[in-house]
């Protein structure tokens, strides 16, 4: 449970930073996007996390809540001082801005979810192809929502799928992972 309380940690920053990059000129479009990661990217990324939660809570903390109680985030994302801590922590783990950072965090996020599960991606597949043929046969169902859903789960799949390489890589560096990610 923890690992995905993580893992949702790491795609909530990315989120936190594409709307920090989002309020500033000249800002990279972001977007799900995955990259074929090397060793040297996934020690980036490695490095840029702890640094990332503190800034992370050290914003939060400054933030001030909404009626429900959560954090405004937007409230200090056009802040530039936040906007300079960002890039030099993102410098200083080997980023060349946001955007790199954002692809190869959703990228070793997906394959360490994935890894940590313990699935099989053709298992998973094998799921997904199953209930695409529980929606053709569906009698029901009309024929242009069958094919709207099944053509919305092809492309998920495919999104939400970590890449073989990737899952591959992760696997290999999970006595480097574990220590950086299994924090307290």
């Amino acid at each position: 449970m923890i690992i995905f309380a993580r893992i949702g940690f790491v795609a909530v920053a990315a989120l936190m930073l594409a709307t920090w990059g989002s309020h500033a000129q000249n800002a990279p479009q972001m977007g799900f996007q995955q990259v074929t990661l090397t060793k040297e990217m996934v020690k980036q990324f490695l490095s840029s996390y702890p640094q990332l939660q503190s800034l992370r809570k050290k914003y939060e903390s400054n933030a001030p809540s909404t009626p429900g109680g959560a954090t405004a985030a937007p409230s200090y994302a056009t802040s530039p001082a936040a906007q300079a801590e960002l890039q030099n922590l993102l410098t200083s783990s080997g980023f060349s801005d946001l955007s790199e950072w954002s692809k190869v965090a959703t990228s070793f996020s997906l394959a360490y979810a994935f890894v940590k599960s313990g699935k099989n991606i053709d298992e998973m597949n094998a799921q997904t192809n199953s209930a695409i043929e529980k929606i053709q046969n569906n009698p029901k169902m009309p024929d242009a929502q069958k094919q709207q859903v099944i053509a919305m789960m092809r492309k998920q799949m495919g999104q939400f799928s970590p890449l073989p390489a990737n899952l591959e890589l992760v696997s290999s560096m999970m006595d480097e992972i574990k220590p950086v990610m299994e924090r307290d």
